[in-house]
């Protein structure tokens, strides 16, 4: 499936998904801040949340700079963002640190990824690259809960998606991030439930959310064909069922989500 389109299909999720609290956490900082903002968006994508922060109208200059392994990605972003965003760069963000180990950024975003990295190792090499006083936002960060409805093969179901989230690095890091944030020093202002929703309204799924849920079936199928215990007959038969009520406008979903927004100590 198309990784692009897809980022591009969870856009109206996420909007309905960011926690209001914690969003407006990060817009008075951003306001109250004595100088212009440099911003590293770790993971970037194809700029969805830069358009996002881009648009606040914040009124200090801003120097912003995305970070993002797939150059796709970043082309989507700079066909959208053009020269609203300063740097593009395609690399790893721990190889891109590595490489500027003096250079300090007031506010980092990190819009669905620490749940890809191992917090207690990784996430404060993000963090050093904070200036003090500095700011992360990290919106969806997932949390160790999928549910599908209307019911299905329930007890296939729940082992299905019982290994999912084990094949995950941490399905509970957004349980885990305010810990983790407190043991690497910084202090929390904000955090709160910011959930995956996606409802078919009268038989129709707005936006691309359609293909959202179709790439979420995708990224199960993915992980779990062939994995001891999950039967290849019984999981072609629950993906065929879901996908036929996809087309159907009958499918909902729901994804356990946490945002977070904290501040770098002096």
């Amino acid at each position: 499936m198309d990784f692009q389109r897809y980022l591009s299909a969870k856009r109206s999720v996420d909007a309905r998904a960011f926690n209001p609290q914690v969003w407006q956490a990060l817009l008075d900082w951003a306001i109250e801040s004595p100088r212009p903002l440099r911003v590293l968006d770790i993971g970037g994508g194809s700029g969805a949340m830069a358009a996002r922060i881009l648009a606040a109208g914040l009124p200090r200059p801003i120097e912003y700079t995305l970070v993002d392994q797939q150059a796709a990605n970043l082309s989507a972003a700079q066909a959208t963002l053009g020269t609203q965003i300063n740097h593009y760069v395609t690399a790893d963000i721990f190889a891109f640190l590595a490489e500027r180990p003096g250079e300090r950024w007031d506010l980092l975003v990190a819009h669905a990824f620490l749940d890809l990295i191992d917090l207690q190792s990784q996430l404060p090499l993000l963090l050093n690259a904070l200036r003090p006083e500095g700011a992360l936002y990290a919106p969806i960060n997932f949390d160790g809960e999928t549910r599908f409805a209307p019911d299905l093969q329930p007890d296939f179901e729940r082992v299905l998606l019982e290994g999912y989230h084990a094949s995950m690095r941490d399905p509970h890091t957004g349980r885990r991030l305010a810990g983790a944030l407190a043991a690497a020093g910084l202090e929390l202002r904000a955090s709160g439930r910011a959930d995956w929703v996606v409802e078919p309204q009268h038989g129709a799924y707005p936006a691309d959310e359609a293909y959202f849920l179709d790439f979420i079936l995708h990224t199960i199928e993915q992980e779990m064909r062939g994995r001891p215990g999950i039967d290849a007959a019984a999981l072609d038969a629950w993906l065929a069922a879901r996908r036929a009520q996809i087309k159907r406008g009958k499918l909902r979903f729901r994804a356990r989500n946490l945002d977070y927004f904290a501040l770098k100590s002096r």
